[in-house]
């Protein structure tokens, strides 16, 4: 059965927690939840529980994107017509395969940020430079969506449940990570990006290994396409299958 959770108390924040952890889809849907809570129309939560009350499926639709994370045990049949009556302008599904790549980065993976005495390290700060790098690299960011995207992610980094990291060299903004969830065993990193000019020069793999250094208690996940997974495994992520993102 799915039901809608109109507001988490604390067992059942937890249950949410360990349950989305054990899934790198889940650990990303966890970052807006942690934020933002289930008190905002644009957030709505959804769990969906067998008949003894645990849960086998999270569903989230943050705006009008839907995620639904299931474990074995979930009706994925019954989750299907379930998102068909809700709607979505974008969609992500933990048991359908696509063609995105699930990167992992184990806890405790042995991580130094290496950066010549040119390079500064920016950790949640210049939020203009990092847009607008990220714009530029990744066709599905807009400059004209940059003041609802300073929102979002100042809420975030003031909860702790996100950061940004940017790197400078020669006073020049070049590369980028974005933190979007941190949870207390995963986090998990989009937006890699380095401008076009600058690339080749191992700016993007120095701000992972930034990344994993500050968070090296924390098994970090990400997302990328085919082409990207080489890159990813020399940084010392393991490719661990597909999931499906349209």
């Amino acid at each position: 059965m799915i039901r809608f959770i109109e507001e988490l108390n604390h067992d059942k924040l937890n249950e949410v927690i360990n349950f989305a952890e054990a899934d790198c889809l889940g650990v990303r849907t966890l970052g807006p939840l942690l934020a933002y809570g289930t008190k905002y129309d644009f957030l709505k939560l959804w769990l969906q529980e067998n008949s003894n009350g645990k849960v086998t499926a999270v569903i989230t639709k943050f705006y009008g994107a839907v995620t639904a994370v299931a474990d074995a045990n979930a009706d994925t049949s019954e989750i299907d017509e379930f998102l068909d009556v809700i709607g979505y302008t974008g969609l992500a599904l933990n048991y359908k395969d696509g063609d995105r790549y699930v990167m992992k980065l184990e806890k405790g993976y042995d991580c130094c940020a290496l950066f010549n005495n040119t390079c500064n390290l920016i950790v949640n700060s210049n939020f203009r430079d990092f847009y607008d790098i990220i714009t530029e690299c990744h066709d599905d960011y807009s400059s004209d969506n940059y003041d609802e995207w300073l929102v979002d992610i100042s809420h975030r980094v003031r909860h702790e449940t996100a950061s940004t990291f940017m790197l400078e060299t020669d006073g020049k903004p070049v590369s980028t990570v974005a933190v979007l969830s941190v949870t207390p065993n995963c986090v998990f990193i989009s937006a890699v990006s380095t401008l076009p000019e600058e690339r080749g020069k191992h700016y993007a793999h120095s701000l992972i290994k930034a990344v994993c250094e500050h968070y090296g208690d924390r098994t970090i996940y990400l997302f990328c396409v085919e082409g990207k997974v080489p890159f990813y495994e020399k940084v010392g992520f393991i490719n661990s299958g597909k999931i499906f993102i349209r």
